[in-house]
């Protein structure tokens, strides 16, 4: 669909808007004859080509420079001759200087379709050298597009936004809200990729908003597709399901097959967000079906991402395990690291959940190796921008110290004399005995609250621990025994009687005193040593897991890790005690217990799939004693939960 819009500089030149080739999208047969340009051409990157309006003849050439680069796609010695003799025809016309124009932007989006990235972004600066950059025409914007484009292919996705801005700059300084609000969602593709969906969302609504007032039928379905994502990632699930149901509407109407991706792609996270999974995957696989008809890879990967997390959720493990190999697959070829993290995690509790622990382990690792290396990349981002902007703040500051000091100087000179000198040697001397002397006695009072501690952690596990042996003894030898004597008596009743009515009771007294017995041995002290605490607390979950709640352990450690026993002590009680409140409150049927070993220590979380709650609002006697637990051993503990969405524990004990 081609778009008109003025120039507002020197000429009364006409553009026309040419998306990359969204023919291409509408019709497999050109999908198949062009799989390598198809396979280079990103969602909705749209390229701008200047034909003059002046005279027909140049309309008419200008066409046919367009026309022979278009039949050159994906044929790289055909690009190459052509390039080398089409504007040998031209030469001498009174439109040469402008069909030159023509010539480097048409010849560069060849090369880009080609696949030939280095080229076409070569061919492209040779083409801004016309232009003056520091005050840029409305030409350049189409130049700028391209660019922005190839640079987003080469994963240098910081400088395609750059260069996308630029574009959308310079189109918005002439007024062409049409192309700009095409530029803003290609911006929004770019930061879609980099999963900053905040970013993504509000250029992609800013789009939809001015195409849907445009009536653009082409490009709406598609651009209110992202909408619908974003908005999902953001919890904005009614606004999301709104856009989505719309963006299908439009694509069914108008048939676009690009929009029945992004639209049934967008519902699938609907209908994932309120947990109906089921039709979570039936979307899906619409999705998937057209994005792989239609080469749009990265759809591809998305949705088999989807639907490993669905079946899942489905309990149907080989199908998520299948569609998450394929999805690692596809996120490998596509270099996204973002999506690793959560692919290697559904990974992981699919295997789990088909007791195959081995892989469960090995992709839980790599789950936590991938999301430590993109935290470790994105904090090395921020930690740069911080000592960028403290360096310029520290040399501001130095230029002002140093003219202040300049003028102080300047008006003090005269009144400087020896006794300063020595009053401020004193000083310097008292003050280097007063901060010697502080720091004695800061060591002496951390050594005093240190074995402190170390005496309140003794007391306070001896005495957990005697009264639960008193609690677990009068439970088993007096709860447990009062139940055993009714049990008995009714059993006599019953047999010399033959009761039926009597059989319900003794069975529910007899879970009663299973039940009793396993709270009074779990309150029993424990015998830990140093060495002995992570196969304790394996055993732990082995023995407390059944129907009603499946305890998966795992660790990675290669090694033992020699802890105090009154600091494994109070571990093992802590993961008693987050296991009991799963039990209790999740209504999850299974719980995840893992032990990390880290640098400085270890790291243990105890994760379940249940109900979730507000960890701002919800915390409880229990949690609350954790915590303080917690502090006892130099140890700290981090809740992650939402309504819905189940609930992470994770406690962190530093070693060194």
């Amino acid at each position: 669909m081609l778009s008109l819009f003025n120039n507002l500089r020197h000429t009364q030149t006409v553009y026309k808007l040419n998306s990359i080739d969204y023919r291409i999208m509408q019709t497999s047969k050109y999908a198949a004859n062009r799989k390598e340009a198809f396979n280079l051409a990103k969602l909705f990157f749209f390229l701008l080509i200047g034909i003059n309006s002046k005279a027909e003849n140049f309309e008419k050439d200008s066409l046919e420079i367009v026309n022979k680069f278009q039949a050159c796609i994906g044929k790289p010695a055909q690009i190459d001759s052509l390039r080398r003799n089409i504007l040998i025809s031209f030469k001498g016309q009174k439109d040469f200087e402008a069909l030159k124009d023509v010539y480097w932007f048409n010849l560069s989006k060849s090369l880009f379709y080609t696949g030939l990235l280095d080229e076409a972004e070569s061919v492209i600066d040779s083409g801004l050298t016309k232009y003056n950059l520091d005050n840029p025409e409305y030409g350049v914007s189409k130049f700028y597009n391209v660019k922005a484009s190839i640079l987003s292919y080469k994963k240098d996705n910081e400088n395609a936004i750059l260069y996308f801005q630029k574009a959308l700059k310079i189109l918005e300084d002439n007024n062409d809200i049409h192309t700009a609000a095409l530029i803003k969602n290609n911006i929004a593709n770019v930061f879609f990729t980099l999963s900053n969906y905040e970013n993504a969302y509000k250029y992609s609504n800013e789009a939809y908003r001015q195409l849907k007032k445009e009536n653009d039928t082409i490009n709406l379905p598609g651009v209110e597709g992202i909408t619908a994502i974003t908005a999902f990632k953001l919890g904005k699930t009614e606004e999301g399901k709104n856009h989505a149901l719309s963006s299908i509407a439009l694509a069914e109407k108008y048939k676009n097959p690009i929009g029945l991706i992004v639209g049934n792609h967008s519902m699938g996270e609907y209908y994932s967000s309120i947990q109906n999974y089921s039709k979570a995957q039936e979307a899906f696989n619409k999705s998937l079906e057209l994005s792989n008809l239609y080469r749009q890879s990265h759809f591809v990967m998305l949705n088999k991402i989807g639907l490993q997390s669905a079946y899942l959720k489905l309990i149907e493990y080989d199908k998520s395990i299948s569609y998450g190999l394929q999805a690692k697959e596809e996120s490998e070829k596509l270099q996204n690291e973002n999506t690793l993290y959560a692919i290697y995690k559904n990974l992981g509790y699919a295997y789990a959940g088909k007791s195959d622990f081995k892989n469960a382990y090995k992709n839980m690792q790599l789950a936590h190796e991938s999301y430590i290396g993109f935290a470790g990349k994105e904090n090395q981002k921020v930690i740069n921008e911080i000592l960028i902007k403290y360096d310029t703040e520290k040399k501001e500051k130095e230029l002002i110290v140093s003219k202040n000091e300049i003028i102080e100087n300047e008006n003090k000179i005269f009144r400087r004399n020896q006794w300063i000198l020595l009053l401020s040697l004193t000083l310097i001397i008292l003050i280097f005995i007063y901060l010697f002397y502080r720091r004695i006695q800061e060591q002496k009072l951390n050594q005093i609250q240190q074995e402190e501690k170390a005496k309140q952690l003794q007391v306070s596990i001896e005495a957990e621990e005697r009264e639960r042996e008193r609690i677990s003894n009068e439970l088993h030898d007096g709860l447990a025994s009062s139940i055993t004597a009714v049990k008995i008596k009714l059993e006599n009743i019953n047999h010399q009687n033959e009761v039926p009515e009597l059989n319900p009771l003794i069975n529910q007294l007899a879970n009663i005193h299973d039940e009793t017995r396993r709270v009074s041995h779990n309150l029993m002290p424990i015998n830990l040593n140093e060495t002995n605490w992570v196969e304790r607390i394996k055993t732990y979950c082995f023995e407390n897991s059944d129907n009603k709640l499946r305890i998966h352990f795992s660790d990675n450690l290669t090694s033992q890790i020699p802890l105090k026993p009154q600091i494994s002590v109070i571990i093992y009680r802590i993961i008693q005690e987050l296991i009991h409140n799963v039990r209790k409150h999740s209504q999850s049927p299974i719980c995840f217990v893992q032990i990390v070993q880290t640098v400085s220590g270890i790291s243990i979380s105890v994760e379940d799939e249940g109900i979730g709650f507000n960890p701002e609002t919800a915390i409880g006697q229990g949690l609350e004693s954790i915590k303080n637990r917690m502090k006892l051993i130099n140890g700290n503990l981090e809740i992650e939960s939402d309504i819905n969405k189940g609930s992470l524990i994770t406690i962190e004990i530093n070693l060194i």
